[in-house]
């Protein structure tokens, strides 16, 4: 009897520990699992053969659009645009169509079609379409559960180029910046849409850019960039924590251990990157410093932070750029004649996608930058390379406007 009762209580215990290890949402957002363009993936080739890796699958009818790939364990979703409309398409992992889901009117005046990445987290999708629509939809069937349009119900303002926010959420809180006078950020219920909380900033304008989420002192504060200022937002209550006004094209933040990069920042007689450094509790940031060493511009967001060192593109010496965190002094740099580059890193590599559709596959050490292996990605728009890629499970997904494109960049053995 005691021996029964031992046995199950070990398979309870066994379920238990089980259903708590399954239970964690599955998340794919934009720029990775940590939002910051670094993979955790390993066994990764460090070389490449000379026609590039071998490419396991493509579909060619996306129509135009700069959404990346959402990739899930046994999915993949990304946008199409076609005729003006945008769709929510899936795929499984071997290519096939899973479903193709009508969301609605799509941006087609400049650059036309979709320019956000779709959010997903656990069993509901999110997709901000550049006319300020957001869509909240069921990821296995792309079914629309709810829609809020930020221009009319929250007085939001689109931009020159429509809005490119990839969103971001925590808790039962779905992120995004309407920019509006009174609604410039806001808060919504990631399952029903209601409005949590509103923030009115400094009511300025939607740009390019996309929030990120830090804590400081036991509390957590969004980041996000409007038209002329750059917002710490306590996602508590809404409540504004600071505000640093300066013009900048970032499309991301970055943070690290209390301190926040911003790239393309202008002023009056200059243009570079600058640091702020944020005060221990939180509610107060200053300037650390400002560097045009490289003069350096950022237009997608493709920067990484790694050992302490800051990479990115460099559009004047059409390259890759390396300065260092504490300082801003440039350490090294090498041409790749792109003019602008968005990286992402995995495997102790760095992966550099071209506007013009080439792909290099970098290493940087105390010997400087060396260039492994390059290849092209084809088809589609010549200059428009501007997608992030997407690391998973060993493969490489690349969108590039009609097309998305998968590679196995895993290590045989």
């Amino acid at each position: 009897m005691i021996k029964n009762t031992i046995n199950l209580c070990i398979l309870g215990l066994s379920f238990f520990v089980l259903t708590q290890c399954t239970s964690a949402p599955e998340i794919s957002q934009w720029r990775g699992p940590n939002r910051d363009g670094i993979y955790p993936e390993k066994n990764l080739l460090k070389e490449w053969p000379a026609e590039g890796p071998e490419l396991l699958w493509k579909y060619e009818n996306l129509g135009k659009g700069y959404a990346s790939a959402a990739v899930l364990f046994d999915k993949v979703l990304t946008i199409a645009t076609l005729d003006s409309i945008s769709y929510i398409m899936a795929f499984d992992h071997e290519g096939g169509i899973l479903y193709k889901k009508e969301l609605g009117p799509e941006w087609m005046t400049n650059f036309p079609g979709s320019r956000s990445t779709p959010l997903l987290y656990d069993k509901l999708g999110y997709y901000l379409g550049a006319l300020g629509v957001l869509y909240c939809f069921e990821i296995e069937t792309g079914e629309v559960k709810w829609t809020k349009d930020l221009f009319t119900e929250f007085d939001g303002k689109n931009n020159r180029y429509g809005i490119t926010e990839n969103l971001l959420i925590e808790g039962d809180q779905l992120f995004c910046m309407p920019g509006g006078k009174k609604d410039n950020v806001i808060a919504l219920n990631k399952n029903t849409g209601e409005l949590i909380w509103r923030c009115d900033g400094n009511g300025g304008a939607s740009v390019y850019a996309s929030p990120i989420l830090i804590e400081m002192a036991n509390e957590k504060y969004l980041i996000t960039i409007s038209d002329s200022t750059v917002l710490s937002v306590n996602i508590k209550d809404g409540s504004l924590a600071w505000k640093y006004n300066m013009y900048t094209g970032n499309p991301l933040p970055i943070y690290k251990e209390g301190y926040l990069f911003l790239m393309d920042y202008i002023t009056e007689k200059d243009r570079g990157a600058i640091m702020l450094k944020i005060a221990d509790d939180g509610k107060s940031v200053a300037k650390e410093w400002f560097s045009n060493s490289l003069n350096v511009v950022a237009m997608f967001g493709g920067e990484l932070i790694i050992d302490n060192k800051i990479y990115g593109s460099n559009s004047k010496q059409k390259g890759v750029f390396c300065i260092d965190w504490k300082t801003g002094v440039a350490i090294d740099s090498i041409k790749n004649n792109s003019l602008i580059s968005t990286l992402i890193a995995a495997d102790d590599m760095i992966y550099s996608y071209g506007f013009e559709g080439n792909i290099s596959l970098l290493k940087h050490d105390e010997n400087g930058f060396n260039i492994v292996s390059t290849f092209r990605v084809e088809g589609g728009l010549k200059n428009q390379h501007c997608s992030h890629p997407v690391i998973h499970n060993g493969r490489l997904y690349i969108r590039h406007d009609n097309s998305l494109f998968v590679y196995d960049i895993s290590a045989k053995k």
